[in-house]
């Protein structure tokens, strides 16, 4: 009895820590923080910055994004695509 009991608790606590760890992986390494920023929207300059697509240099016009207009489609285009390339590298270095 004390064995399964023992046994059970190792399972749950190696659930919780699976979840956990999902969790966090999800959200980052600075959860929360302003390090963790995703898009910056800079309305003196009129330009959106997704900090997602770093190395990349995409700024969009604020006023075409906050319309939905092409500029939004734009985005969500490249956003789409480096997701994909993410993707498939992950898919390549597992198949190694």
């Amino acid at each position: 009895e004390q064995l399964r009991q023992a046994l059970q608790q190792k399972a749950v606590a190696q659930a919780y820590e699976r979840i956990r760890d999902e969790r966090r992986a999800q959200l980052g390494l600075n959860a929360g923080e302003r390090s963790d920023k995703i898009r910056t929207y800079n309305f003196p300059q009129s330009r959106v910055t997704d900090h997602r697509l770093a190395g990349l240099n995409i700024n969009t016009q604020l006023e075409g994004v906050l319309s939905g207009g092409e500029a939004l489609d734009n985005l969500l285009s490249v956003l789409q695509n480096r997701f994909r390339e993410i993707e498939l590298e992950a898919a390549l270095e597992e198949g190694m």
